[in-house]
């Protein structure tokens, strides 16, 4: 194998750093976009803009967090208060010490009469 191609292979190479970022940016570009619309009130949108973000990013507590609490802004009936419970706990899950979806989830299930489990 000649030098040059052994160079133009390695230069084709991705970087970890070059990766993280584009996901770095990818993911403040989303957050910009969900903020714009969670201004508008449209919830719905920023719902799809987080459902894009753990797609791509499934490990990241904060976005499930976060989709949590904008579901709870967009409607508090029984089945959103179930849907935003799940995403704390998918949080919690993820980082077992995430105090903010430990305390969110407390105070939904509080505000759900749900004493015992908020305890847990």
């Amino acid at each position: 194998m000649s030098k040059n191609t052994k160079n133009t292979k390695s230069s084709k190479l991705i970087k970890y750093e070059d990766i993280e970022d584009k996901n770095n940016k990818f993911k403040e570009q989303q957050k910009k976009i969900i903020n714009e619309l969670r201004n508008k009130e449209n919830y719905g949108g920023a719902i799809k803009e987080i459902n894009i973000l753990i797609k791509y990013f499934p490990r990241i507590p904060e976005i499930y967090n976060l989709k949590a609490n904008i579901i709870l802004e967009k409607d508090t009936g029984e089945l959103s208060i179930k849907e935003a419970i799940y995403n704390y706990e998918v949080a919690i899950e993820i980082d077992p010490k995430f105090i903010e979806a430990i305390l969110n989830l407390a105070k939904v299930l509080i505000d759900d009469n749900k004493y015992s489990e908020a305890l847990e």
